[in-house]
């Protein structure tokens, strides 16, 4: 110790050779060479004032102590103990504020942690806001498209029913001409039966003047009666001929006329089809478009409610909040999915969840479950609701086990996957569920059994399914369950908690 002394002295090492002096003093004290342990005790004081080492310092003043109380100088050994129960104090006192500060430390770290958690949610909160926005813009527009349709349908039925109208009215028109062109040609054939029986009268009194005339003019020679008499044919004759062609004239203008008022009245009739057809044409495009536009908004509903609730809201325009004796709630969870979101870019981490909740999604629809929400990396889905079964706790269990089996598989397939670990809590117990919000709806559940769910998500183990006393009671006849003990729960106290090792 003393060629090591020597060693530590050259290379001006006090922060060693304190601890080495106080050695060295010790070897001395046990062989009761008390001078000496004296000598290097008091090095080993000076050394560990110079490197502020305490710990030493203190053990030196015990060492000091104890030494001057063999020398039966109690007064020194009094105040060298008194300093060294100074230096443990100063000693245990920087613990304690180094352990304080540790800890505030740490206090520090999980408000930071906790901040960030709320920063997430709120975030993601800020999130489903702007999609539920975006869905009710869309919705507005579509009833504001449906508005418009129905609008132009009532306008183009008006339309339809003033060309209607028009055809009617134009129908009305021809048959009336017909009748008065009817009315006409009637009055045309009399004035013409008139005529013709005037010009009969006319000629036979024309007949009887000329056989008067004849018989007055007896002296007349046969060739000068036989020439009157041949005059007068012809003139009767060339008059016959006049009235026919009059006759012929007038009829052939009069069924010009017909025919020429049938072809207008065709030409219009016509266009008045064309247009009718073609307005029919578009109001049933138009109802198409109607009826694809109410499909697509009653699939937008079912994709935000479930289908009796969608359907009661439809039919009622509110929807009655439901009491249920018992529903099982179910909670995932990924680990660390604060530490991994501080690493990635948004679009990775949409896509991570993106893929994970749509397979929960089909879990459940597989299982009868019904997904009510997702919080940041959290998924939430209950069973026996909206329509009440006896199944659901079997039925989340199930679904909860086929959630991890697909996190295994995907982890094996995908080396690269970032969401890998996972805590699944299970709960069965009453539970309040209906729709909020009047213009933005979202089916949501409350009640004490949602809180002790999401309990036991926390208080759960990675990859494994935890569950309450209730659904261990509704399904330990189908699987293996092994008891955990009581766990304490944040303002319920000590759980009873199982794991579920598989099926029987």
């Amino acid at each position: 110790m003393l060629r090591a002394r020597d060693i530590l002295i050259a290379r001006h090492d006090w922060t060693a050779l304190a601890s080495l002096e106080h050695l060295i003093a010790g070897v001395y004290y046990s062989n009761n060479d008390f001078y000496n342990a004296l000598s290097h005790n008091e090095l080993a004081i000076k050394y560990a004032r110079q490197s502020r080492q305490r710990q030493v310092l203190a053990d030196a003043y015990e060492t000091a102590a104890k030494v001057y109380n063999q020398l039966y100088d109690f007064e020194k050994a009094f105040d060298y103990y008194r300093n060294y129960l100074t230096e443990l104090d100063t000693i245990r006192l920087q613990e304690q504020v180094r352990q304080q500060q540790i800890d505030q430390q740490r206090s520090l770290l999980a408000a930071a942690e906790g901040q960030i958690k709320y920063l997430y949610a709120q975030q993601s909160v800020k999130d489903l806001a702007y999609e539920q926005s975006q869905l009710e813009r869309e919705r507005l527009e579509l009833a504001n498209k449906n508005l418009a349709l129905e609008a132009q349908r009532k306008k183009d039925e008006v339309l339809l029913l003033q060309t209607q109208n028009e055809v009617d009215q134009a129908k009305l028109r021809e048959k009336t001409l017909q009748a008065l062109q009817a009315e006409q040609e009637l009055r045309l054939a009399a004035q013409r039966l008139d005529a013709a029986r005037q010009n009969n009268l006319i000629a036979d009194l024309r007949r009887q003047e000329e056989i008067d005339r004849t018989r007055r003019q007896a002296d007349s020679t046969s060739r000068a009666q036989e020439f009157e008499r041949i005059r007068r044919e012809k003139e009767y004759q060339q008059q016959q001929d006049s009235s026919f062609r009059q006759f012929a004239y007038g009829m052939g203008s009069l069924l010009f006329v017909i025919l020429a008022l049938l072809g207008i009245g065709w030409l219009f009739a016509r266009r008045a089809n064309s247009r009718l057809n073609l307005k029919n044409k578009q109001i049933q495009a138009q109802n198409e478009e109607i009826e694809a536009e109410r499909s697509k908004s009653d699939q937008l509903l079912l994709n935000i409610l479930p289908e009796e609730i969608a359907r009661e809201l439809k039919a009622h325009g509110y929807a009655t909040p439901r009491h249920y004796e018992s529903a099982t709630v179910l909670f995932t969870d990924f680990i660390n999915f604060t530490r991994l979101s501080e690493m990635l870019a948004p679009e990775e981490i949409i896509d991570e969840l993106d893929e994970c909740f749509l397979a929960f999604d089909e879990i459940c629809d597989q299982h009868g479950l019904e997904k009510i929400k997702t919080i940041g990396d959290a998924f939430m889905c209950a069973g026996g609701l909206p329509v009440p079964n006896d199944t659901h706790a079997a039925d989340a269990v199930r679904a909860a086990l086929e959630m991890t089996a697909w996190l295994d598989r995907r982890n094996r397939s995908n080396p690269k996957a970032i969401f890998r670990e996972m805590r699944i809590g299970i709960h069965t117990g009453p539970v309040v569920a209906g729709v909020i919000g009047k213009n933005k709806f979202a089916y949501d559940i409350w009640g004490d059994a949602v809180n002790l769910a999401a309990r036991l998500e926390e208080l759960g183990e990675t990859g494994r399914v935890n569950i309450s006393g209730s659904t261990a009671e509704a399904v330990k006849h189908l699987y293996k369950i092994v008891y955990r003990g009581k766990k304490d729960v944040h303002n319920k106290g000590p759980v009873d908690m199982y794991f579920i090792e598989g099926e029987l």
